[in-house]
């Protein structure tokens, strides 16, 4: 399934979000140089945004799922 989702522009957009929120939070939280100016409004706001870009990444895949389905009846 994993294969599946890298293929759509959403999942990709999604988790790269999330990877970039945690990496923020990680280097804001261990104050690594580059991060400690993060604020910690922005990282929340990039967690938050790439949580709600996957959700509908994976109810877009479901309906294209179930439609799939209906169709090979």
């Amino acid at each position: 399934m994993l294969k599946k989702q890298w293929k759509q522009p959403l999942f990709v957009v999604g988790y790269l979000m999330l990877a970039a929120g945690v990496m923020f939070a990680a280097g804001t939280i261990l104050q690594i140089g580059y991060f400690e100016k993060t604020g910690w409004g922005w990282i929340i706001t990039t967690l938050v945004s790439g949580m709600l870009i996957l959700g509908f990444a994976f109810s877009n895949a479901y309906k294209y799922e179930r439609k799939k389905q209906e169709r090979i009846r």
